[in-house]
């Protein structure tokens, strides 16, 4: 895995680029060389109270509008969401830059002339009817 980190790296968002509902949004990225650029892999977005306000979410005391015993207000919750891995486009990224990057590395698996990292090659294995070849074994 190490040969593939100088490939990816995490950025924030700048804010002309976020959604209306969007306070904040980081994004992992992972280098594309066909279209020669990053493309997104996975992101986490934080929306701030914006969408709890506009359907009306409370959250913090045992009756809506009023104070919590330890003196405390209601405040609409700030909600956080992400994708983990947008497993299309990462499975892409993943077979563009493995074929030439990890081909030669004993961590490489060759599944139909293409070089995958073991952990994924395991689940491939079925492809093409053979048994992965092991590099280095």
């Amino acid at each position: 895995t190490d040969v593939l980190l100088p490939m990816v790296h995490a950025r924030t968002v700048d804010a002309s680029s976020l959604a209306m509902n969007e306070c904040r949004r980081i994004v992992i990225e992972g280098y594309l060389p066909s279209v020669d650029s990053y493309i997104e892999l996975a992101s986490v977005c934080n929306t701030s109270d914006y969408v709890t306000r506009a359907i009306g979410i409370k959250s913090g005391g045992a009756k809506v509008g009023k104070c919590t015993p330890q003196g405390g207000s209601v405040e609409h919750p700030h909600i956080v969401h992400g994708t983990i891995c947008d497993t299309q486009v990462a499975l892409a990224w993943v077979v563009e830059n493995n074929s030439a990057r990890i081909s030669w590395s004993s961590e490489a698996t060759v599944i139909e002339g293409l070089a995958l990292p073991r952990t994924l090659a395991d689940f491939m294995h079925n492809i093409g009817g053979d048994e992965p070849q092991r590099i280095n074994d």
